[in-house]
Protein backbone atom coordinates (compact mmCIF):
# COMPACT_ATOMS: atom_id res chain seq x y z
CA UNK A 1 0.00 0.00 0.00
CA UNK A 2 1.34 3.22 -0.67
CA UNK A 3 0.46 6.73 0.59
CA UNK A 4 -1.39 9.02 -1.37
CA UNK A 5 -2.47 13.03 -0.51
CA UNK A 6 -5.37 14.53 -1.68
CA UNK A 7 -7.68 17.83 -1.20
CA UNK A 8 -11.90 17.53 -1.44
CA UNK A 9 -13.11 20.83 -2.55
CA UNK A 10 -16.77 21.20 -1.20
CA UNK A 11 -19.60 23.71 -1.48
CA UNK A 12 -20.11 23.80 1.93
CA UNK A 13 -19.97 27.19 3.90
CA UNK A 14 -16.80 27.40 6.42
CA UNK A 15 -17.01 30.57 7.61
CA UNK A 16 -18.08 30.81 11.32
CA UNK A 17 -16.47 28.94 13.99
CA UNK A 18 -19.99 27.19 14.82
CA UNK A 19 -19.25 25.98 10.93
CA UNK A 20 -16.23 24.65 11.86
CA UNK A 21 -17.35 22.55 14.86
CA UNK A 22 -20.41 21.25 13.18
CA UNK A 23 -18.30 19.91 10.33
CA UNK A 24 -15.47 18.59 12.50
CA UNK A 25 -18.55 16.48 14.65
CA UNK A 26 -19.59 15.22 11.19
CA UNK A 27 -16.19 14.08 10.17
CA UNK A 28 -15.62 12.44 13.66
CA UNK A 29 -18.76 10.45 13.22
CA UNK A 30 -17.60 8.87 9.70
CA UNK A 31 -14.42 8.25 10.91
CA UNK A 32 -12.81 11.20 9.11
CA UNK A 33 -10.50 12.77 11.57
CA UNK A 34 -7.64 12.48 9.69
CA UNK A 35 -8.83 15.20 7.68
CA UNK A 36 -7.24 18.63 7.90
CA UNK A 37 -9.92 21.23 7.83
CA UNK A 38 -9.62 24.78 6.13
CA UNK A 39 -11.31 26.93 3.23
CA UNK A 40 -10.91 29.01 -0.07
CA UNK A 41 -13.37 31.60 -0.68
CA UNK A 42 -15.69 30.34 2.80
CA UNK A 43 -15.83 27.06 1.42
CA UNK A 44 -14.66 23.85 3.06
CA UNK A 45 -11.76 22.22 1.79
CA UNK A 46 -10.70 19.17 3.04
CA UNK A 47 -7.01 17.41 2.99
CA UNK A 48 -6.25 13.67 3.35
CA UNK A 49 -2.73 11.61 3.51
CA UNK A 50 -4.23 8.08 2.83
CA UNK A 51 -2.69 4.56 2.46
CA UNK A 52 -4.65 2.52 0.05
CA UNK A 53 -3.98 0.55 -2.57
CA UNK A 54 -4.29 2.96 -5.35
CA UNK A 55 -5.22 6.91 -5.51
CA UNK A 56 -8.90 6.00 -6.46
CA UNK A 57 -9.54 3.68 -3.79
CA UNK A 58 -8.29 6.16 -0.92
CA UNK A 59 -10.55 8.99 -2.79
CA UNK A 60 -13.75 6.64 -2.84
CA UNK A 61 -12.69 5.68 0.39
CA UNK A 62 -13.30 8.92 1.95
CA UNK A 63 -16.20 10.12 -0.40
CA UNK A 64 -18.15 7.08 0.22
CA UNK A 65 -17.87 8.25 4.35
CA UNK A 66 -18.60 11.53 3.55
CA UNK A 67 -21.93 11.08 1.33
CA UNK A 68 -23.50 9.77 5.02
CA UNK A 69 -22.61 14.10 6.09
CA UNK A 70 -24.14 17.22 4.73
CA UNK A 71 -20.74 18.15 3.40
CA UNK A 72 -20.80 18.28 -0.46
CA UNK A 73 -18.20 17.53 -2.63
CA UNK A 74 -17.91 19.51 -5.58
CA UNK A 75 -13.93 18.46 -7.11
CA UNK A 76 -10.80 16.56 -6.22
CA UNK A 77 -7.16 17.40 -6.01
CA UNK A 78 -4.89 15.25 -6.03
CA UNK A 79 -1.06 16.03 -4.94
CA UNK A 80 1.88 15.84 -7.07
CA UNK A 81 -0.17 15.26 -10.18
Amino acid sequence: MNSYSFSLLTETPLVEMDDFENIRMQLIQVECIDALIHSVNDNLVLDFERRAESVEAAIETVKEALSHTHIKVTDTVIMGQ
